[in-house]
């Protein structure tokens, strides 16, 4: 089961006002929509009656304090966690607010989807903040419509391993224009030795730096970091031979 949260923001984080959302973007609730068609979909009961409808196409999964509260064409449970044992044999599922439930879902996610909308608005309810340690931005794109908008996909960062090397060395690295245009390292030197990237297994960023995870043709995974405002690369060893689990 993969466990996604989706959500949309104002530029100050907000999400909601007085059990609203206080916007109305035809573009982003059309994203959401085909986002989450064919899934199940987990809220808050405040953030169900905000919406206002059942939801086709979905298996809706309402969070609630009340033992006794049906909600027609949706399942009620107590708990978030409760929420994701009902939907366990799901292949992904979706957590969609309200703030609470965000707050409680970032232990389990697996990634998160977010629209920022880049205009701050006045609310109630807020976002919360993305440990740049945990979660790490994987892609990016701008929706069409005004005020702008630029959906944003974060991936949970892989773990070093505990005993990969804890002072990463500098290193030369040759690149090529690869996805989007972006430099992706073609071949780098270890001491005496050149190591031709094989396949560029996982790709991450972080605000002011790049990482890939690489295969080299010695076997080995090696993780590479480009300081992007310096211009400078680091090579950590991840492991000394490549399996299968180390594909993303």
């Amino acid at each position: 089961m993969e466990i996604i949260v989706i959500a949309a923001m104002a530029a100050n984080r907000v999400i909601g006002k007085d059990g609203k959302i206080p916007w109305h973007l035809p573009e982003d609730l059309h994203h959401f929509k085909m986002t989450t068609m064919g899934h199940a979909l987990i809220m808050g009961r405040k953030t169900y009656q905000s919406i206002g409808s059942v939801l086709p196409g979905r298996r809706v999964v309402v969070i609630t304090r009340d033992s006794n509260g049906m909600i027609p064409g949706c399942e009620t449970v107590p708990s978030l966690e409760a929420a994701l044992g009902r939907l366990e044999n799901e292949e992904k599922v979706y957590i969609a607010g309200g703030g609470e439930v965000y707050r409680q879902a970032l232990r389990f996610a697996d990634s998160v989807i977010l629209t920022v909308i880049e205009q701050s608005y006045t609310g109630d309810t807020f976002f919360p903040e993305l440990p740049e340690e945990t979660f790490c931005l994987r892609d990016e794109w701008q929706l069409a419509g005004m005020p702008r908008c630029t959906v944003k996909i974060f991936k949970r960062c892989p773990a070093v391993p505990s005993d990969a090397p804890t002072a990463p060395f500098l290193v030369k690295v040759d690149c090529y224009s690869g996805y989007r245009g972006e430099e992706t390292p073609r071949r780098f030197r270890l001491g005496d030795r050149k190591v031709e990237v094989e396949q560029v297994a996982d790709r991450w960023l972080a605000p002011d730096h790049r990482y890939f995870k690489v295969i080299g043709d010695d076997g080995a995974v090696y993780i590479l970091r480009h300081d992007v405002d310096r211009n400078r690369w680091q090579v950590t060893l991840f492991s000394k031979r490549f399996d299968n689990s180390f594909q993303s």
